[in-house]
């Protein structure tokens, strides 16, 4: 009798385990570090170490925590899905709001997708924006193409640090109406349209004044430079009297609205994810 219930018993937990979600089990897979969850075991043991020690620093300093999740597939799942289901399920993020931004890449399915969580001052809504979500992956996905594996890792980290850092330093997102690369972009190509330009211009304009000089002869008397008759003297006077300049102030349509972060039903930001 007592096998017999064992056996039953067995075959229930069986069954059970047989009909949990992907997400779940990829959820509670047995891994040493906290931040960095490489399921996939595709980073080496240093690399790992110290993208861990990275993505703690910075999850210690701005209070909102670094993910980076590596898996083998999603199975049945759309990108976005597996990611929640998984931050959900291992209870990650920091505080209350479960502030957090985790990236995650399937390696053999070759899908990636970012989710943010929190709304508040320290929440990864808050801080990431989408457009700057864009630019992220956008830096990721050219390296993981070429399964550049580390290097794709440590882009992440170092993007979100810059991102991060210019919320806390600035007290907003980085959004498209605040890109500092698109404000040192703008700077320098202000900078050549102001001197550069203009000096191309006077280099080529003094070329061909030299070139058209060439066929010039000294003169040796005042006479050969007047054409006969064509000097008439008569009493002249010039007098300054004023100038007047007119100021046109042109207003500017900008409101200084940014892109924002868009938020899905479950509560999580990020991106729709795609394909490398």
């Amino acid at each position: 009798m007592m096998k017999k219930l064992l056996s039953t018993v067995f075959a229930a937990i069986l069954v059970v385990c047989m009909t949990v979600s992907p997400a779940l089990a990829k959820g509670f897979n047995d891994i040493s570090t906290t931040y960095v969850r490489d399921h996939y075991q595709l980073l080496s043991s240093s690399d790992l170490e110290s993208f861990e020690s990275q993505a703690a620093s910075l999850s210690n300093k701005y209070g909102c925590n670094v993910y980076l999740t590596i898996v083998d597939n999603i199975g049945n799942y759309s990108a976005r899905q597996y990611a929640e289901a998984y931050f959900t399920q291992n209870k990650l993020g920091s505080g209350a709001d479960k502030n957090g931004i985790m990236f995650l890449i399937a390696v053999d399915s070759r899908d990636y997708v970012t989710v943010t969580h929190g709304q508040g001052q320290y929440g990864g809504i808050t801080m990431f924006a989408d457009y700057r979500i864009e630019q992220i992956e956008s830096d990721i996905v050219a390296q993981l193409k070429n399964n550049h594996w580390t290097e794709a890792c440590a882009t992440y980290l170092n993007d979100v640090e810059d991102t991060l850092s210019f919320y806390s330093e600035s007290g907003k997102p980085w959004d498209v109406n605040n890109d500092p690369e698109s404000a040192q972009t703008e700077f320098y190509m202000k900078l050549a349209a102001t001197f550069l330009i203009p000096l191309l211009l006077a280099i080529l304009l003094c070329g061909m004044w030299a070139s058209q000089m060439k066929t010039a002869r000294l003169k040796h008397e005042a006479n050969d430079y007047f054409e006969e008759g064509s000097l008439v003297l008569t009493r002249k006077q010039d007098r300054y009297v004023t100038t007047t300049r007119n100021v046109v102030k042109i207003e500017s349509d900008n409101n200084g609205g940014g892109g924002g972060s868009s938020i899905s039903l479950s509560g999580f930001g990020g991106s729709s994810g795609g394909k490398f």
